[in-house]
């Protein structure tokens, strides 16, 4: 009797532990960054960006350092100098460390969000690395379009 009532009230309590869980700062939550972004070496210090993969992480103006996983599918378009270059706005989740992981890359130019990605015209595929295409193998086409509606 007892665990059949606490398994009728655990769907009403969810909501409110999650909501919970947030106010506490135990679950992630989705925020947006600029900055640059900068490479960094495993013990989290600023090197020179080399063309070999490796860490990267994003400074913002007042000089916070938020750091990207480099097992998140979407680092690896930082190891493009061009991508690098630019002011960014990076939409992340929190994690319970200190990284970010990758929503969405966008650059800032001229007061303007512009989408950062590379295309395959052939195949008509998006991916946020270059590289050569995974169906036709020409190399992907860098991208920077400027947003309409950012959300």
């Amino acid at each position: 009797m007892e665990n059949r009532l606490l398994s009728r009230k655990l769907p009403l309590l969810f909501p409110f532990l999650v909501g919970l869980s947030m106010l506490l700062g135990l679950a992630g939550r989705e925020i947006a960054i600029e900055g640059r972004v900068i490479c960094v070496d495993a013990g989290r210090t600023e090197i020179p960006c080399a063309s070999e993969a490796q860490d990267f992480a994003l400074r913002t103006e007042r000089g916070e350092l938020f750091f990207f996983d480099r097992n998140d599918a979407k680092s690896p378009m930082f190891q493009d100098p061009r991508v690098r270059e630019r002011k960014l706005l990076v939409k992340a989740w929190t994690r319970d460390d200190d990284y970010v992981d990758i929503i969405k890359v966008f650059s800032l130019k001229n007061g303007r969000l512009h989408d950062l990605h590379y295309y395959c015209s052939v195949c008509s595929i998006t991916a946020f690395a270059g590289g050569p295409c995974w169906c036709c193998q020409q190399e992907f086409e860098f991208r920077e379009v400027p947003v309409a509606d950012p959300n």
